[in-house]
């Protein structure tokens, strides 16, 4: 497990500083969350948004999830908290490809440190990159942020 943690930080890291491979990597992601989104969305398809007025997702990628729910929910506003190399690199993110970018912004950060307040925190294919402590950093994170009533969705 380490090693496979260890290989994917240098995957990133090397992502962030080869643009060639850093757009086929992002693509590649893209298309496999595009089925996955579709999961999602159809398992939150009598989930109730009405009270949810902010979105944040983490690390959330290109966007594609943030950019379905929101194309579907015209009232929710959004983040997509990610890090540096991906918010830099947003032009062909989903939110620009589907004109949603003034409802739903990236946000440079990183998970382990902080999130931005939300009503709703999504994670879809995050968790099972980290250690059980880095999880509850993220999770303790996301508690601080958040409201009582803030609401987690976790995929």
């Amino acid at each position: 497990m380490l090693f496979l943690r260890n290989m994917a930080w240098i995957l990133f890291e090397y992502a962030s500083k080869n643009s060639e491979y850093s757009k086929i990597f992002n693509d590649a992601m893209s298309s496999y969350s595009a089925m996955h989104t579709t999961m999602v969305l159809e398992a939150l398809n009598n989930y109730d948004f009405t009270n949810i007025s902010s979105l944040c997702e983490i690390g959330g990628g290109q966007g594609h999830l943030s950019s379905h729910l929101h194309s579907k929910y015209d009232h929710l506003n959004g983040t997509i908290l990610e890090l540096e190399p991906v918010v830099r690199n947003q032009e062909n993110s989903w939110p620009s490809k589907m004109g949603l970018q003034d409802r739903c912004k990236y946000i440079k950060g990183n998970m382990f440190d902080q999130v931005p307040s939300a009503d709703l925190y999504m994670m879809k294919m995050i968790l099972h990159d980290w250690s059980d402590k880095e999880c509850i950093q993220i999770l303790v994170n996301i508690h601080k942020a958040g409201t009582r009533q803030s609401q987690n969705i976790y995929c």
